[in-house]
């Protein structure tokens, strides 16, 4: 399993948690000049914005070593983005991260959401 296909294992695996949690699916990879959204998710009005991470090893490190303060600058700036192009400023936002951990074999053995990253 390439580095692609985890993360893209990773996504669907949150995605269908927040979708039996009553979350509803806007865009999924969503991909824009200079970033990409994994997940954008909407609930009781509220948009959810969720970086998702994927390691099946710790050798490049855990999964939110990767969210550094640039990153979270071009996340900010996308969602901006999101929000203007479908017209939902007005809107409660939320920006969360999820880490997605799995076995050699690709199976999910644990995972993380930390909800309101930039609180």
């Amino acid at each position: 399993m390439d580095r692609r296909e985890k993360g893209q294992q990773g996504e669907a695996h949150i995605r269908t948690r927040m979708e039996r949690e009553g979350y509803r699916l806007r865009h999924q990879n969503y991909r824009l000049r200079g970033g990409e959204l994994d997940l954008v998710l909407e609930k009781d009005g509220r948009i959810v914005f969720i970086e998702v991470k994927t390691r099946s090893n710790a050798a490049f490190g855990g999964p939110f070593d990767s969210m550094t303060p640039k990153k979270m600058r071009h996340l900010r700036r996308a969602a901006a983005f999101y929000l203007q192009t479908y017209r939902l400023e007005d809107r409660e936002v939320e920006f969360w991260a999820a880490a997605v951990y799995l076995d050699a074999d690709g199976t999910v053995t644990g995972e993380e959401i930390v909800k309101d990253i930039y609180a």
